[in-house]
């Protein structure tokens, strides 16, 4: 898989997965989630991997989700508006499972 927003690196045992968006102190975007869901996924099924590492590039590790993208999200969930398929917007990172 290609990767735009992060950067992967695989010494021995040990992946180090690099948050590559400096210009937004690594902030999540949509895309970003998608790229480091995907990366944690082929680390925790290849069996020669013992260690993952996420750090990030530049001055801060990571500021959090993107504010921008999420407050143009046309999904976003208003004020007293029920959150329809909020399944599907729980970060899925914890969500992963060996």
């Amino acid at each position: 898989m290609n990767y735009t927003n992060i950067f992967i690196e695989q010494k021995n045992n040990v992946v180090t997965i690099t948050l590559n968006r400096p210009e937004a102190r690594n902030a999540l975007t949509i895309e970003s989630y998608t790229e480091l869901t995907g990366a944690l996924n082929a680390a925790n099924t290849d069996h020669e991997v013992r260690a993952v590492i996420i750090t990030g590039a530049g001055k801060g590790f990571c500021a959090g989700d993107d504010v921008k993208q999420v407050m143009l999200d046309p999904n976003r969930v208003e004020k007293g508006v029920k959150r329809k398929n909020a399944k599907s917007r729980i970060n899925p990172i914890p969500m992963l499972t060996s």
